[in-house]
């Protein structure tokens, strides 16, 4: 199997902040940099952010959230789904059939060095 169990297999994140001048944004420094702050905050250590994971990084919509009817962490099962369709086509293009995958979502909120405020979701490989 491409994937593990206790594989994070999917992860979305909504930052808050700007990005510093020149600054590059490298998705899996990010999110391992997240997932590493997650276990230091209660996140179990046996979710692992898996190689072939897909990831997902972008700005909280700024106008939506000063005008109110924005939450943050209403970006994320959208982005979450785009994730899962890529990780069936990386399981087809594996060689393998994809089937049911049975799967643990989590949400939460912590702080980046470089981003700020991040609301993150994670879908955990359960089988």
């Amino acid at each position: 199997m491409l994937f593990k169990k206790n594989e994070i297999i999917a992860m979305a994140v909504i930052f808050e902040g700007h990005f510093p001048q020149g600054y590059k944004m490298d998705k899996r420094k990010i999110t391992d940099e997240i997932i590493t702050t997650a276990h230091q905050l209660g996140l179990p250590s046996n979710y692992t952010l898996s190689p072939k994971a897909a990831l997902r990084v972008q700005r909280a919509d700024e106008k939506a959230f000063y005008m109110g009817d924005y939450k943050p962490t209403d970006d994320i099962p959208p982005l979450l789904q785009e994730c899962i369709k890529e990780v069936r086509e990386t399981i087809v293009a594996n060689g393998e059939i994809p089937g049911p995958i049975s799967l643990k979502t989590l949400q939460f909120k912590t702080k980046s060095r470089d981003l700020s405020v991040v609301w993150v979701g994670i879908h955990v490989k359960t089988g």
